[in-house]
């Protein structure tokens, strides 16, 4: 059997975080039946929903930097363990072909980070690290090993000062997913629109409030999100289908080697 050139990677420490890693991995799996998951982990697990499960090196509160490193997908897209996908996302790695790096830029912008990174423009966005499109190569396994160290030196509980400090350091071009891939504001459910599109995969920061559950059952909308929000999702992909908005193939001259030459070359250009 061929060596699979992509998949998903879950990274989890604690029994709760893991329980959460294979429901949401079961999830995926009803979107994405043929999907190849990984997943790095201190916990003894035996499940059948991941292709291989990989014993982390070290047991901290952020695995998933060990496990970037180690991805041995050429394209990887890593979900953290509080998403629910409600649809294939699989058009995500096409991002890998164009971008090193891809992830939703962050809502807030805290005042601390500023004044650390007085250096940094403001207008330079940070990302957040909840759903990340990334290719195998030098350059992510640099920004892995970069800010596993940086995390650990500064004792930071959260990720995203580092990966923008980084990000703009080691010059890495950052593609921005959009946010219905990671949608985090819930309540912007309340006024999103057809035209918006349907949001493809939450991410529900709740879930760690409350039990894991049954690491055998996936996500269940209904039991996570009150009955208007569950009612406008479904309105939404009601609306999407009708309008037949099915994603376009990635472009023949991208898919290419000439094609993705001359993406590279004009990106060092800065054209």
């Amino acid at each position: 059997m061929p060596h699979p050139r992509e998949g998903y990677v879950y990274a989890t420490t604690g029994e709760d975080y893991t329980i959460l890693a294979r429901r949401s991995a079961r999830t995926l799996k009803q979107v994405c039946p043929g999907a190849c998951i990984d997943l790095f982990t201190d916990q003894d697990v035996v499940d059948p929903v991941f292709d291989r499960i990989c014993r982390l090196d070290r047991s901290t509160h952020r695995p998933k930097l060990e496990a970037m490193g180690r991805s041995r997908f050429a394209r990887t897209i890593m979900l953290d363990a509080d998403t629910v996908p409600l649809t294939n996302i699989s058009e995500l790695f096409s991002m890998a072909r164009v971008y090193p790096l891809s992830a939703m830029t962050g809502w807030s912008r805290p005042a601390f980070m500023l004044r650390e990174q007085a250096d940094i423009p403001r207008w330079y966005p940070h990302f957040n690290s909840g759903v990340m499109v990334f290719r195998r190569g030098r350059r992510v396994r640099q920004l892995a090993r970069a800010w596993a160290a940086d995390m650990d030196s500064s004792g930071r509980q959260f990720d995203q000062t580092s990966l923008r400090r980084l990000c703009w350091d080691l010059d890495i071009s950052v593609g921005a997913i959009p946010q219905e891939y990671n949608l985090i504001l819930l309540d912007l459910l309340k006024i999103w629109g057809p035209a918006m599109g349907a949001p493809r995969l939450l991410h529900i920061r709740d879930l760690h409030a409350s039990p894991a559950g049954d690491p055998q059952s996936p996500f269940d909308l209904a039991q996570l999100l009150p009955p208007q929000q569950v009612t406008m999702i479904k309105t939404l992909f009601a609306a999407e289908a009708s309008q037949g908005t099915a994603p376009p193939a990635l472009p023949v001259w991208r898919r290419n080697r000439a094609g993705l030459a001359a993406i590279r070359l004009w990106k060092r250009l800065k054209l």
